[in-house]
């Protein structure tokens, strides 16, 4: 399956298929590309097949078909849920230990600065900025 997304004076393609590969292209700020400059990112450490990205500000989550969640980016509001008590930016992708649930993440979501995500049994599970208590 080919989804093109054009964007004024430039075309971007993303192919989705059986390869556990992802490959980014666009402005590296806070880490969104896993580097400090404009250009592109070849993800490749990162277990099983990728079956789903989302993405906030400046930020990537990934899910993998083995039901993990890998995060990278900006992080000012806790946003990756990684354990990272500075709230710094991280540059490569790192698993998001959600240990409040044993079930298997089917879904996730991303806000500005927020995450979501569902579980195979019924459970959703956030994280992220919560200055209005959701």
């Amino acid at each position: 399956m080919t989804f093109n997304l054009f964007f004024p004076a430039t075309l971007a393609q993303l192919l989705c298929g059986q390869t556990p590969k992802l490959y980014i292209v666009g402005y590296g700020i806070d880490a969104a590309l896993s580097t400090k400059t404009i250009g592109e990112t070849y993800i490749t450490n990162i277990p099983g097949n990728v079956v789903q990205v989302a993405s906030g500000t400046d930020f990537f989550v990934i899910r993998n078909d083995l039901g993990s969640l890998y995060s990278w980016g900006a992080n000012n509001f806790g946003q990756l849920g990684v354990d990272n008590t500075s709230l710094a930016s991280v540059y490569v992708p790192t698993a998001i230990n959600v240990s409040v649930t044993t079930s298997l993440i089917t879904r996730v979501r991303c806000g500005q600065s927020t995450c979501l995500a569902y579980t195979q049994a019924n459970e959703l599970i956030g994280w992220g900025y919560n200055s209005y208590g959701m």
